[in-house]
């Protein structure tokens, strides 16, 4: 048998099953990587920075193409996310349980059981910092934020606007504390984990949460979630090159 004559197909089947074997090995990477030192939040404000109305350069020189760039002004205006912790205290449900509860709202950012899956750390460790400013300011901030989802940002917020962040692997981005939503079993972890709930993250809604009235979690169907939410993302199938 001339094994020169298969000697293609086999390269290309080698191929084929390095490839497979690459996609299986990273959808299946766990999302608690060991993070470098120094990873910390900074809050929505930072995101604000860039990702609240694109300039007119941005414009002209493609970039809206690849991304919007009213990402963070889109979550917050537009996604029920962004209002999670006004919810619990500015609303008639939300102070009836803060009052059977027996939990002061001026306190409620001490109150991880609320805080864990209603806000963000950023604003669990610094909202002191935020006292006096406008109520748009401290509705952007207090609530479910980018950090939230996409991870905390010191050691990526520059990095990551520049295009060839694109190129760095997603394990090597979440090292520095980047979220790999992008990974389908990442993405379900981190909404699952308050939209389901995670005991060692204290994301539990417990009985006497539901006897002060916490409304009951539906069932959750991934897919159909995001597709129900705002987008404030281009899919990869509508991206233009960014480069």
């Amino acid at each position: 048998m001339n094994i020169n004559r298969f000697f293609p197909a086999i390269v290309i089947t080698g191929l084929l099953l390095v490839g497979i074997n690459s996609f299986v090995s990273l959808i299946a990477q766990p999302k608690s990587i060991v993070t470098v030192a120094d990873v910390r939040y900074q809050g929505n404000s930072r995101c604000y920075r860039c990702h609240e109305q694109p300039s007119q350069f941005d414009r002209n020189t493609g970039v809206t193409s690849f991304i919007e760039l009213t990402e963070a002004k889109d979550w917050t205006t537009k996604d029920k996310h962004g209002s999670a912790l006004i919810n619990i205290t500015d609303t008639p449900l939300g102070k009836q349980m803060l009052t059977r509860l027996k939990i002061d709202a001026a306190e409620i950012e001490h109150q991880a059981q609320c805080t864990s899956c209603h806000s963000n750390q950023h604003w669990v460790e610094k909202h002191d910092d935020y006292a006096g400013l406008p109520d748009n300011i401290i509705g952007r901030e207090s609530g479910v934020t980018c950090e939230s989802c996409h991870g905390p940002s010191t050691q990526w917020d520059l990095e990551h606007s520049d295009s060839r962040w694109r190129l760095i692997d997603p394990l090597v981005k979440a090292q520095h504390g980047m979220t790999d939503l992008r990974n389908p079993v990442v993405r379900a972890e981190t909404c699952f984990s308050c939209h389901i709930g995670n005991a060692e993250q204290e994301k539990v809604v417990t009985h006497e949460m539901y006897a002060a009235g916490h409304p009951p979690l539906p069932s959750v169907e991934l897919d159909a979630f995001i597709d129900q939410m705002p987008a404030h993302w281009h899919s990869i199938n509508n991206k233009q090159d960014f480069v």
